[in-house]
């Protein structure tokens, strides 16, 4: 294989469509993914983000829950790597998911948009959790 470097006098701009009217390109939107969930007998959805570092809480729901509030020394900050979020504490629990148990370490902050933020650390295990219910033991 033969790497050949870029030229500088390469022109590597993108021309503009050519047209009557302008155009614009719209960005396909894609829901995030749940898992739908129980703890103690409350149903609950995790949002499943592959793009968080962390699985969080929003204080409201770590009480319309029932989940115990540790505190917590740990720093988060939004998706700008920049702005830092109110973390109040942190939670473990047991989650069930259909037969299984799916354990949730998460971050307690002040808002957020949803009942559970589940990353990366959740993402993993939820595939490893549907993975296995695709398993059939002989």
């Amino acid at each position: 294989m033969t790497l050949t470097t870029l030229d500088e006098s390469i022109d590597l701009v993108v021309r503009p469509v050519q047209g009557e009217e302008p155009a614009a390109l719209r960005v396909g939107i894609v829901q995030s993914p749940v898992l739908n969930t129980i703890y103690h007998k409350h149903p609950m959805q995790l949002t499943l983000d592959t793009g968080a570092t962390s699985n969080m809480v929003p204080d409201s729901s770590s009480k319309l829950y029932g989940f115990p509030i540790i505190l917590a020394s740990q720093m988060a900050r939004q998706a700008d790597g920049v702005t830092p979020m109110d973390v109040i504490g942190k939670v473990h629990c047991s989650l069930t998911p259909g037969q299984w148990t799916f354990e949730l370490d998460a971050l307690v902050i002040c808002q957020l948009d949803v009942d559970i933020l589940a990353g990366n650390p959740s993402w993993c295990a939820t595939t490893l959790l549907f993975a296995l219910q695709n398993v059939r033991l002989r």
